[in-house]
């Protein structure tokens, strides 16, 4: 096996990388011209359990907070929270498009509720 490269692991010890290696290598991305420059909308979509809906990670929350010394906090309900940027620059249609994305993708309607905030 041909040497490409050596790098020391996490002890300190060398390694020899051959051909067939696989790397993780961070990637750079380069977004398109314009981005962020952009006439559109962005979107903020709060998601959280509905009322009747057991919350486990609510509670280790709440009994991690209260362990730490922290008291006053009677429940905690955790949730989601998403921002897109949208190239729709038409309010209901942005609406209308975000709508559709929570009720297919983004949040579980069964036991989640979702409010959309939209800025342009």
């Amino acid at each position: 096996m041909r040497k490409i490269c050596t790098n020391r692991d996490f002890r300190g010890y060398s390694r020899i990388y051959g051909p067939n290696d696989v790397f993780n290598h961070r990637i750079r991305v380069r977004f398109a011209h314009g981005w962020g420059n952009h006439q559109g909308m962005k979107a903020r979509i709060h998601i959280t359990l509905k009322n009747g809906v057991l919350d486990p990670q609510g509670k280790a929350t709440e009994h991690a907070l209260s362990g730490l010394g922290f008291g006053g906090i009677n429940d905690v309900r955790q949730g989601k929270y998403i921002e897109l940027d949208l190239a729709e620059s038409d309010p209901a249609k942005a609406r209308a498009s975000v709508e559709a994305m929570c009720a297919k993708l983004l949040a579980n309607t069964v036991i989640e509720n979702y409010e959309i905030d939209l800025d342009e």
